[in-house]
């Protein structure tokens, strides 16, 4: 956890006062020297590490002057319909540029994905002066005015690696080619975290619901997919074992699109399994922060990604909130899973609240009634629609039945949560309701916990009253 809050800090301060993140670092070296303490000179490094990398992103030079542009660029994400046009990310000479198409051109990019060259023709201009932070967060440093685009027929990857990935999403969307809008398109965000197709009431619904996170790619499906993987993985040897676990999660990013909530699960699993190599498991709650550290000086610009924060903020509530609940595991399944979505709305609440407004009161029981056929659709669903891609229509139809029906059950729970009555003021009294309680809770447990040498409570099963003892006076 310090290391994660040093990176944090010094990528905050790396922004705009990079001279103040220089001294800070220097005291702590000093402080550092003068004790001998080799943890407050790692914290030093990792400080300087996140401000370093911070300041050298956020110096990045940002489009001036118009200019044409013409000929091959890489397509940086897939591309996105937005309304009547489609809104693409392109790279070309390590610069990024954000634009939008339309027309035939938009109809065009239909048949590329993410990775692949495509030829254009356009005008890059300078980004205006209130969207140059937001731009420069997605590593963007310029808009593109497109007057033309060409798509070869079989686009190409630049790299095989680029190429078998965009190969393998090609046949996760022929395998859902049977299935009927919406629910074609609530299934490939429950699976693989493509959104980009889902209809505008079926996007307001999850987040009225507070089921949004369900169709972004987070450590639910990361769990899943080592799972079914795991007959295979288990009979290599220690070592073997955690390269193929680490191509695996390399893989699954980039066949995902590598989004905020997708970096954090692999970086935990990735930490989690080298830990493990090196025969010294940790706490999750230890994995999480080195993860964080991690992820943050890979791309400090997490540390301004909503996505980032709310994965992060999940994830803290499953590993550290949950377990300061409760004194012991809950008898059943189903307490386990209220403890967790609990733990998760209440962690999840306050950087919800500051950016999207209060989350629905609704939030939790929709939660409890959808996440459990969620995970199961994800489970089952990655190897029904892989084989349904290489069946004929008549096949895939029916081995996406099942994926179909559990996400009709997940789209009704959202449709039903949205719909119920509610108010701002009573989502207020809920969410604040909701995160007092659980810090009651805590507060509770700790005050009760007995320590030391001082007299503890026990509790009399037999009498069902408790009493008070006092600890034995030793023979000696």
């Amino acid at each position: 956890m310090p290391m994660a809050l040093a990176v944090g800090n010094g990528v905050w301060l790396g922004r705009s006062r990079f001279e103040a993140a220089l001294l800070v670092a220097l005291a702590m070296g000093v402080i550092a020297f003068g004790t001998r303490r080799l943890v407050v000179f790692s914290l030093a490094f990792v400080f300087l590490v996140g401000a370093g990398r911070s300041h050298a992103e956020w110096s990045t030079t940002m489009v001036q002057t118009p200019f044409a542009v013409r000929g091959s660029v890489v397509l940086v994400s897939d591309p996105d319909p937005v309304g009547r046009g489609v809104r693409i990310v392109v790279e070309r000479d390590d610069h990024r540029w954000q634009g939008f198409v339309f027309g035939r051109a938009a109809r065009r990019l239909d048949s590329a994905l993410a990775g692949e060259r495509v030829s254009i023709e356009g005008v890059i201009e300078s980004v205006p002066e209130g969207e140059r932070t937001r731009s420069l967060i997605r590593h963007v440093v310029g808009r593109i005015v497109v007057d033309d685009v060409a798509v070869p027929p079989r686009p190409m990857a630049d790299n095989r690696i680029g190429a078998v990935l965009n190969r393998v999403r090609r046949l996760l969307e022929s395998g859902t080619r049977t299935i009927d809008e919406p629910d074609r398109g609530i299934v490939a965000g429950l699976l693989y975290g493509d959104d980009r197709r889902q209809d505008v009431d079926v996007v307001a619904r999850f987040r009225g619901s507070g089921l949004s996170h369900l169709t972004a790619v987070s450590g639910q499906n990361v769990a899943f997919l080592l799972a079914a993987l795991s007959p295979l993985i288990t009979q290599l040897g220690r070592s073997t074992r955690a390269v193929a676990v680490g191509v695996v999660l390399v893989a699954f990013a980039l066949l995902t699109r590598a989004e905020p909530s997708v970096i954090r699960a692999c970086l935990m699993a990735g930490v989690a399994m080298a830990c493990r190599v090196w025969g010294r498991p940790v706490a999750a709650r230890s994995v999480l922060a080195v993860s964080v550290a991690i992820g943050l000086v890979i791309d400090p610009m997490l540390a301004w990604s909503v996505g980032w924060w709310m994965s992060v903020a999940g994830c803290a509530g499953l590993v550290i909130v949950g377990p300061l609940m409760r004194d012991e595991r809950p008898k059943s399944r189903f307490g386990e899973v209220v403890f967790a979505t609990v733990a998760a709305q209440a962690a999840v609440a306050p950087v919800s609240g500051l950016v999207f407004g209060w989350p629905s009161a609704w939030s939790i029981p929709a939660n409890l009634l959808a996440v459990p056929v969620a995970g199961l659709v994800m489970l089952i669903g990655l190897p029904t629609v892989v084989l349904a891609g290489l069946s004929p229509d008549s096949v895939a139809r029916v081995l996406g039945q099942p994926v179909v029906w559990g996400a009709r059950w997940v789209d009704g729970v959202a449709r039903l949560g949205s719909s119920l009555p509610s108010a701002p003021w009573f989502d207020a009294v809920m969410t604040i309701g909701l995160v007092v309680g659980v810090v009651v809770v805590i507060g509770v447990r700790f005050v009760s916990r007995p320590c030391g040498n001082l007299p503890a409570w026990e509790s009399s099963s037999s009498t069902a009253q408790t009493r008070f003892s006092w600890p034995k006076k030793s023979s000696a």
